[in-house]
């Protein structure tokens, strides 16, 4: 899973992207990207095994 700072428009509103890095498919979009956010959902997936922070340059392979 990958997990990016993503935003519509820049320096005003970040958003938290969640991403498939076997399928460069997006999972999940939070409206936040404060840590305890972020934390609390990840602690809803017990399974995630390996998380990449700042994964967009992955994404364009």
């Amino acid at each position: 899973m990958g997990i990016d700072d993503f935003a519509f428009k820049k320096r005003f509103t970040y958003d938290t992207l969640f991403i498939d890095l076997l399928t460069n498919k997006p999972i999940d979009l939070l409206n936040t990207h404060q840590p305890e956010e972020v934390t609390k959902w990840l602690k809803t997936y017990p399974a995630i095994e390996l998380i990449i922070r700042g994964c967009s340059k992955m994404l364009q392979r």
